[in-house]
């Protein structure tokens, strides 16, 4: 049996939970944890989503234990300008996240400052420390340096079609990696950076602005719509490819509605996903979405697409294999 688990999203809806639950094991695969968002009173992070009560995550942390699925906070902020470096406002984080640790059983949290993840782990030190995608680590180095700064897990970032370099983390690090399944962001998008820093002031607003790197990973996939097949993501049915490497997978999507977030757990628990990649994919695909009515037929992205993809040297303006591909599949209302 396949044994894959995953980390899937929690978007304020707790009718989610209960229908994460009744397939919380399929396949030979399972829901190993639910992440969560943290209080926004107290502090930002990677996603702009409803407001959060520490009330309603005591109740979220209760049912899912109670349900074998363990919980994660997500407190990947990446700025929060001078105010995330005084001592009262790191205080006021460690205190929250040792009060829901030793109160109420949390099992991890998820960072994107190493700093954080230093401070953390040393006054917490029996909480997992994840280490967040935005944390960007993206080549062995970053790797090992995070893991010796105390992270437990590893998300990386960008590394999906590099075997080689997974393959050498893997020999080099003792800690968990953790693959993003189906985040759809632009492969070393320009605005990463500004977006993560956006949304980690934007998630604490009342009322966010216009999401101005949103809308131009938009038009640039209008533009270039071979930026669609050159993202990160790994189809369900791919995962067996990574065995050797991890078992542990991220599914995104916590902006996105409840049966959203059912279907696309289903299909990587199942392994099995058909139909138009735009609608296993997150990030600002959704909105190209329905902005453009685009589609995307996976029945394409066979195993020679894959050996292809992940054996290039990813120069992806020079190399003509994913534009020409593009003109063939990828189709506008």
């Amino acid at each position: 049996m396949p044994g894959f688990r995953f980390s899937v999203p929690y978007n304020n809806d707790f009718s989610l939970l209960e229908k994460l639950v009744e397939i919380k094991e399929l396949n030979g695969n399972r829901i190993e944890g639910i992440y969560l968002p943290f209080p926004q009173e107290y502090a930002g992070s990677g996603r702009v989503v409803s407001k959060i009560a520490k009330e309603d995550i005591i109740k979220l942390i209760k049912f899912c234990h109670e349900n074998g699925i363990k919980t994660s906070l997500t407190i990947n902020f990446t700025c929060q300008g001078m105010e995330e470096y005084k001592p009262e406002f790191v205080s006021k984080v460690i205190k929250l996240i040792k009060f829901f640790h030793k109160e109420h059983e949390l099992d991890a949290v998820i960072l994107a400052n190493p700093l954080y993840i230093q401070k953390i782990k040393k006054e917490v030190p029996t909480i997992k420390v994840i280490a967040s995608a935005f944390s960007d680590i993206d080549c062995v180095n970053r790797a090992v340096f995070f893991e010796k700064l105390g992270a437990d897990v590893l998300t990386l970032n960008g590394l999906n079609r590099n075997l080689e370099v997974l393959k050498e983390i893997k020999e080099l690090v003792n800690c968990e990696l953790k693959l993003m399944v189906n985040e759809g962001c632009l492969y070393k998008c320009p605005f990463r950076s500004f977006h993560s820093n956006f949304t980690s002031h934007a998630s604490r607003e009342e009322k966010p602005p216009i999401d101005f790197c949103a809308e131009s990973c938009v038009r640039l996939r209008k533009l270039y719509p071979f930026l669609i097949i050159t993202s990160d993501w790994i189809l369900p049915q791919w995962l067996g490819y990574y065995k050797d490497i991890t078992k542990s997978f991220k599914i995104v999507g916590r902006t996105m509605p409840s049966n959203w977030i059912i279907k696309r757990t289903k299909n990587y628990l199942e392994e099995r996903f058909e139909g138009n990649l735009l609608e296993l994919v997150e990030s600002a695909v959704p909105q190209f979405l329905q902005v453009y009515k685009a589609y995307v037929d996976v029945f394409h992205f066979d195993y020679e697409f894959f050996k292809k993809v992940t054996s290039c040297d990813k120069n992806c303006f020079k190399c003509k294999y994913c534009e020409e591909l593009a003109k063939k599949v990828v189709r506008f209302a």
